[in-house]
C-alpha cells in the first residue's frame, strides 16, 4: 500500500522528532575566544555545543570544526573563522554542501560571561538567528549546562524544528547522573547542589589564624631588640652628661653676665632639667621599641 509509510512519519511527527531527509546540514566554526576567556576553554566549549547540536535532532549532520580543518585545510579554515559577514560565510562553506553555518564567541566581564552566536542561512547568505546570552562566571563549568538553552534558544530564533526537551535532558544529565539505580530523580525544577553552589558563589576562604601569620626569621626582631635595648643606659648617660654640663656652662654664663648668683642658678637649673626631660622622653621610646622588637621575635 502507497500509503504506509505516512504512519511511521506521522509517529514521529507526533514524537516530536524531524525526519533525518528533512533535516537540514550545519557547520559549526570554533569559538572566538574574546576578552577573558582563554582559546582552550572556547575549544572545549566548541567540542560542547557540536554534541549539544546533535542532541537537538534539528540537523542530519553536523560539521565539525575538525572535518571543516580536514576538508578546507588550516588555511583556509582560518580565512573562514575570520569572516565577519554572512555572505562571507556562505560562500566559504556553500561548497561543503552545508545549509547553515553556526558562529560564535566566549568573553569575560567581570563576573559574567557573554555569548553571542548566530546562524547563517548558507544558501540565502543571511542571518537566520542570533542570541546573545549572559552567565554567571562564579565556575566554568555552568558553561557547559547552558549550552542546551541556549542552542533551544538560537533554534527557535532561526526557526529550525528541534526537540526542545532532549536539549534540557542532555543539560541537567550532569545533575541527575547521580542518582541512585531505582532512585525516583527530583521534579523539575528543584534545586540541587551544583546549582546552589553557582548561586551561591564560590566559597570564601577560610580565615588565617593569627598565630600561622609569618613575620619572618625572628632573628632580626632580636637583635634590633637588643640594640635598642643597650641605647637605654646609653642614653641614661648622655642624659646626664649633658643636664651636668649644661647646668655648669648656662649658670655660669648667665652669672658671669648678671651678676647674680639666683640667676645663675635658676638658668644652669632649667637647663639642666629639659636635658633630663629630653633623656627621659627617648629612653621611654626606645623601651617601647625594644619590647615590640622581642614580642615580635617570639
Amino acid at each position: 500500500m502507497s500509503g504506509t509509510p505516512f504512519v511511521p512519519l506521522l509517529l514521529a511527527l507526533l514524537a516530536g522528532e524531524v525526519p533525518t531527509t528533512d533535516r537540514p546540514t550545519v557547520a559549526l566554526t570554533t569559538l572566538d575566544a574574546q576578552y577573558g576567556v582563554a582559546r582552550e576553554l572556547a575549544v572545549l566549549l566548541t567540542d560542547r555545543l557540536a554534541q549539544v547540536l546533535r542532541d537537538s535532532h534539528g540537523f542530519s549532520r553536523v560539521i565539525s570544526t575538525a572535518e571543516l580543518e580536514a576538508t578546507l585545510g588550516v588555511e583556509r579554515l582560518a580565512t573562514v573563522t575570520q569572516c565577519d559577514s554572512e555572505g562571507c560565510l556562505a560562500e566559504m562553506l556553500g561548497a561543503l554542501g552545508a545549509d547553515f553555518a553556526l558562529r560564535g564567541s566566549l568573553g569575560r566581564v567581570g563576573e559574567s560571561y557573554l555569548f553571542n552566536a548566530r546562524i547563517v542561512d548558507v544558501k540565502k547568505g543571511l542571518a537566520a538567528g542570533s542570541i546573545s546570552e549572559r552567565l554567571p562566571a562564579t565556575r566554568e563549568d555552568v558553561l557547559l549546562d547552558a549550552m542546551g538553552p541556549a542552542v533551544a534558544k538560537l533554534l527557535t530564533a532561526a526557526g529550525i524544528a528541534h526537540d526542545a526537551s532532549a536539549l534540557h535532558t542532555a543539560t541537567t544529565s550532569t545533575t541527575t547522573s547521580a542518582t541512585a539505580p531505582g532512585a525516583t530523580p527530583p521534579p523539575e525544577g528543584t534545586p540541587t547542589p551544583a546549582t546552589e553552589r553557582a548561586r551561591d558563589g564560590p566559597p570564601a576562604p577560610a580565615p588565617t589564624p593569627s598565630s600561622e601569620v609569618d613575620d619572618g626569621p625572628a632573628f632580626p626582631w632580636i637583635a634590633l631588640g637588643a640594640a635598642l635595648a643597650a641605647a637605654i643606659p646609653a642614653t641614661v648617660i648622655l642624659g646626664v652628661a649633658l643636664s651636668t654640663a649644661g647646668y655648669w656652662v648656662v649658670g655660669y654664663a648667665a652669672g658671669y653676665l648678671t651678676r647674680s648668683n639666683l640667676v645663675a642658678d635658676l638658668s644652669g637649673g632649667s637647663t639642666a632639667a629639659a636635658f633630663a626631660l629630653v633623656a627621659l622622653a627617648t629612653c621611654a621610646v626606645l623601651t617601647v621599641a625594644a619590647v615590640g622588637a622581642f614580642t615580635r621575635a617570639l
